[in-house]
């Protein structure tokens, strides 16, 4: 069985304007490993990484402990794990390497009879020259953008025609977002999507994807998460309503992360409301 991860960015603080929310990546990445080592397949297990394993190349104590003692447990299960290397944490030393996983940059290894190779991050300009020499492999994995799920000139590195023939597959980190798409009417592309939101406008599922020996087309896993929500309201009445929503959640889920739009005279009526309350308090 194939598990197929990207951009885990494990990170203490995961959200960038939230700095009072810790362990969001930590505790996905974790979970992804508890799911494959008790997946009860009979079959042999690898664990695929594409790319921005950590969020930066300057990777502190707690993020560190998090990859090395996920690195001893999928060790200590029999779950190899390999990778390639993202933009995020391109830079020495290569922190996937010091706990254990193995580089695909360079090789080529057999995992269920199939034939996989890597490419870590590579600027636009060197790109094309390092996918020219290629082996034919049954699935190559890039940490690079494409068009089809970039579709903005200039914001994406390849183009599925880019891809040698002699590839009939592509796992591809980069991209948040989950998508399968077909390559060539053969095979996939496949963008595994991240392991956890990292802002506020990433409101696709998070998880990983799983190919078990034989078969043709990989199984999406999704992963909890933070919940965000994103809505907008009109009254005073439905600001308390969604407040109300918050109150009676269970204290052991996490806080949501909302974004609200609302018009400037609600945030006026808000104020005058809290002003009152404040008068009659006192």
């Amino acid at each position: 069985m194939l598990y197929i991860s990207a951009d885990n960015h494990l990170s203490r603080f995961i959200w960038k304007r939230r700095r009072e929310l810790e362990g969001d990546s930590y505790r996905a990445f974790v979970a992804m490993v508890d799911a494959i080592i008790a997946d009860p397949v009979e079959e042999p297990k690898t664990l695929l990484l594409a790319g921005d394993i950590t969020d930066r190349s300057e990777v502190d104590s707690a993020t560190f402990r998090v990859l090395d003692e996920s690195a001893e447990r999928l060790t200590e299960a029999g779950v190899p794990v390999f990778y390639v290397i993202g933009n995020h944490d391109l830079d020495e030393p290569d922190w996937p390497s010091a706990v254990g996983f193995v580089s695909l940059a360079g090789k080529t290894v057999r995992v269920d009879d199939r034939r996989l190779q890597g490419l870590g991050y590579l600027p636009r300009e060197e790109l094309q020259s390092a996918l020219g020499h290629l082996l034919p492999c049954d699935i190559l994995v890039l940490h690079q953008s494409f068009e089809h799920l970039l579709p903005f000139e200039g914001s994406y590195d390849l183009c599925l025609d880019d891809l040698p023939t002699g590839v009939r597959n592509v796992v591809v980190g980069d991209v948040h977002t989950p998508n399968l798409t077909p390559l060539r009417g053969t095979g996939w592309c496949l963008s595994p999507g991240s392991t956890t939101p990292r802002r506020i406008s990433e409101t696709h599922i998070p998880g990983y994807w799983k190919l078990a020996k034989g078969a043709v087309q990989p199984v999406f896993c999704p992963l909890a998460h933070r919940l965000i929500i994103r809505t907008e309201v009109k009254t005073v009445e439905e600001l308390q309503r969604l407040a109300g929503a918050f109150t009676g959640a269970d204290k052991g889920t996490l806080a949501p992360l909302v974004e609200l739009a609302y018009p400037l005279e609600l945030a006026v009526a808000v104020e005058r409301s809290e002003e009152h309350t404040s008068e009659l308090q006192s």
